[in-house]
């Protein structure tokens, strides 16, 4: 049984050179930008069976990065409300944090079909769940499908609700109320099995802004299930990421990609068995995400009984990067980590600055594919201009040049998908 759906889209695509980037835009106009990228990167993409996706909040585009049927690198930008998190939930689904709003995009081609013979996918924004200004950085998708985010403003985990703009589901034990106060400055989200399992915090400061006087030393990484601190002493760490069996994270003030190392012989549920994907979303039959909390203004989640209580663990750093680090994903023993320059011409205060310094270097911005097994940089790509800080990286499974339409374009109010009678 098959169907068919007729798509039409009145853009047409950009034309194509084979030695550069061809930047397809769906927004609005920018400064001049460079783009760049090493001769082996669109060969490891394909060899991976990925494409390569990013997300710029100082731009306002959501990036799709791949290669056109008959070779070369095909760009794809489209303007998005201050995209930040970017989870890919399963084949042909991507949860995006934008501002006022969590998007769920669907990819509406079949897999015989492409747009302006050009793009394998086209990610269409499908539902659109209005939360207000929250500061919403990492997503996720737990088990039963509830869409996850860090909710930066009101320092805890949230979710959505049909009444309410958010729904609290935890928030760390040192953070003493819901309150709309960035606090800590809570920012990843790292899921395992289908829940939330690791935050990470700029510091644990329980007043208003004070995470900014903790930049250099005061990060930390957090268990949800316990609510025990798992890693501390980092620098404006992101990003966390279960994968392979290990906590991975990005320090972010000193521009390392790491994991956090715990002792071999003590009971932790950080170390407890996992799924080796460790992406941000997880498969579906998985245990009972933490209980909702009641919308009763600040009353917090019920904390779990009879857990493992983790042990704290050293973070072991296996690349530097010149930049600062957020965003991270992985494929076949390879990170894939994005990297911004400082929004003031300096990393002030952060070891970060010095280090590059030191190296007589400049930071950049960009995603870097690192080879886990020897900690080096084997291909990259790199943006020079307008655009110097990127939030979010994500591999799209199974398509090799993608595009996304944004809510607020033409092509969203014009472009009329169904799917046909199964012959």
């Amino acid at each position: 049984m098959s169907a068919t759906m007729p798509v039409h889209l009145p853009a047409q695509a950009p034309a194509q050179h084979p030695q550069q980037v061809a930047a397809s835009q769906a927004g609005p106009a920018q400064p001049k930008v460079e783009y760049s990228l090493s001769g082996g990167l669109l060969a490891r993409l394909a060899k991976l069976k990925v494409s390569l996706s990013f997300t710029s909040y100082q731009s306002g585009f959501l990036y799709m990065l791949g290669a056109g049927p008959r070779g070369g690198a095909q760009l794809h930008q489209s303007g998005m409300p201050k995209p930040m998190g970017l989870c890919a939930d399963g084949p042909g689904r991507l949860v995006l944090s934008a501002g006022a709003q969590l998007i769920r995009l669907e990819n509406i081609l079949e897999a015989d079909q492409r747009i302006n013979q050009l793009y394998d996918a086209c990610f269409m924004p499908r539902t659109q769940n209005v939360t207000g200004q929250l500061d919403a950085h990492d997503v996720g998708v737990d088990a039963d499908g509830r869409i996850l985010f860090v909710n930066t403003r009101y320092n805890c985990l949230a979710t959505v609700s049909e009444r309410h703009s958010f729904e609290e589901v935890w928030r760390p034990s040192f953070i003493s109320e819901l309150v709309d106060e960035d606090r800590c400055h809570l920012n990843g989200l790292a899921m395992r099995d289908g829940k939330p399992a690791f935050v990470t915090a700029v510091s644990k400061s329980d007043t208003i802004d004070g995470w900014r006087d903790r930049r250099a030393d005061g990060g930390v990484v957090i268990d949800v299930e316990s609510g025990a601190i798992v890693c501390e002493g980092l620098s404006m760490p992101h990003s966390p990421r279960w994968h392979d069996g290990k906590l991975w994270v990005l320090n972010s003030g000193t521009g390392e990609l790491g994991y956090v190392e715990f002792p071999d012989d003590a009971p932790k549920s950080a170390a407890k068995a996992g799924s080796k994907a460790g992406a941000k979303s997880a498969a579906k039959s998985s245990p009972k995400s933490p209980s909702r909390a009641s919308t009763k203004s600040g009353e917090k989640p019920a904390e779990p009984s009879n857990v493992n209580t983790p042990v704290m663990g050293t973070f072991k750093p296996v690349a530097f990067c010149p930049g600062f680090l957020r965003g991270l994903t992985f494929k076949n023993g390879y990170a894939f980590v994005g990297l911004s320059r400082p929004r003031y011409k300096r990393f002030e205060g952060l070891a970060l600055d010095q280090r590059l310094r030191n190296a007589d270097s400049e930071p950049w911005c960009g995603v870097q594919v690192i080879d886990l097994a020897k900690g080096s940089c084997v291909d990259w790509f790199r943006i020079d201009g307008a655009i110097g800080e990127l939030y979010d990286v994500e591999l799209i499974e199974g398509f090799g040049c993608p595009m996304t339409v944004s809510p607020n374009s033409p092509d969203a109010a014009t472009l009329v998908t169904f799917a046909g009678k199964p012959e």
